[in-house]
C-alpha cells in the first residue's frame, strides 16, 4: 500500500454488507436481553426507514437503559455473522485494489465493533487502515473527510453522502474492479 495517494473512505454498509435478516436477529436479541430491566420495541426500531435511523433508535433507547450497543451488538456480530455473511470474492478485491493504490479509511454509521466484524467477515478488514465509526449524519462525514484528507468516497446510494465536500467525489466501486 501507498500512502502518497489521499484515502479512499469505503462504507462499510453500503458495500460491504446490507442489512438482513441478521440485523433483524441481533436486535430482536438486545431486545430479548433487556426485555426485563429496559424494554425495547425491536418491530418499532426496525419499522425505521432507514438503518441511521434504526440506529437512532436504538442509540435514544440505549440511553435510558444503560446498555452498551457497541459491546451488545458487536458480541452479536462477532458470534453469528459468519453464519449470514460470506465475502464476495468481487468487492473483496476491489477493496484490495483501492488499497493498493491508497489507503482505505472505512465508514460506517454502525457502532465500531459491528463494522469491524462485518469487514472482518467481508474479508476485506486486514485492507482498511482506519475506520471511522459511528458516522450518522452529513456533518460527521464531512468531518471524517476533511480529518482524513480523503478525496475518494465510495459508497452505495444513500443519502448521507450527498453533498460531498469540495475537492471530494463519489466513486463506486466498479471503478476500482479490475
Amino acid at each position: 500500500m501507498t500512502d502518497q495517494q489521499p484515502p479512499a473512505i469505503v462504507f462499510v454498509e453500503h458495500v460491504l454488507w446490507q442489512p438482513g435478516e441478521e440485523w433483524t436477529l441481533a436486535v430482536q436479541h438486545v431486545a430479548d436481553r433487556f426485555a426485563r430491566a429496559h424494554p425495547l420495541d425491536a418491530a418499532a426500531v426496525l419499522a425505521a426507514p432507514t438503518l441511521t435511523d434504526q440506529l437512532d433508535a436504538l442509540a435514544a433507547w440505549a440511553e435510558g437503559s444503560g446498555a452498551d450497543l457497541d459491546r451488545e451488538l458487536g458480541r452479536w456480530f462477532d458470534e453469528h455473522l459468519s453464519m449470514h455473511l460470506r465475502p464476495n470474492p468481487a468487492v473483496t478485491r476491489a477493496v484490495r485494489a483501492i488499497a493498493a493504490e491508497r489507503p482505505v479509511h472505512g465508514c460506517s454509521a454502525l457502532p465500531p465493533r459491528v463494522a469491524e466484524a462485518i469487514a472482518r467477515h467481508a474479508g476485506a478488514w486486514r485492507s482498511v487502515a482506519e475506520l471511522h465509526a459511528p458516522v450518522r449524519s452529513t456533518t460527521a462525514l464531512h468531518a471524517v473527510i476533511a480529518a482524513s484528507g480523503a478525496t475518494t468516497v465510495v459508497a452505495g446510494d444513500d443519502q448521507l453522502v450527498d453533498p460531498l465536500p469540495d475537492g471530494a467525489e463519489r466513486a463506486s466501486l466498479n471503478s476500482f474492479a479490475g
